[in-house]
């Protein structure tokens, strides 16, 4: 094989590495949505302490410190709310 096969082999497996960190990086939000995820003073859930926008629930687990399994039982209505999640409202929009 010559030299200058090899250094399109090389240049080839180069342009598909950048592809998948490109996906692994900037591609987690597949569909196009935004999740707001808003955090109350009180389990009452009267007066709101901060809103947050975030990309993927992995991020909302991020913020919360608790598994993403956990938010989306939760989002879904799968779990009741506990620990953190009830201080918490979750809703998601699609972005314009």
């Amino acid at each position: 094989m010559s030299v200058y096969g090899y250094g399109r082999r090389r240049e080839r497996r180069e342009k598909e590495k950048e592809k998948i960190k490109y996906k692994l990086i900037y591609m987690g939000n597949k569909k196009g949505l935004i999740w707001y995820l808003t955090l109350f003073t009180s389990p009452e859930k009267t007066e709101i302490f901060k809103t947050l926008s975030c990309g993927t629930i992995k991020e909302m687990a991020y913020y919360l410190n608790i598994e993403p399994s956990i938010v989306s039982n939760y989002y879904h209505g799968q779990i009741k709310a506990r620990g953190v999640l009830k201080y918490c409202n979750i809703t998601q929009n699609l972005k314009i």
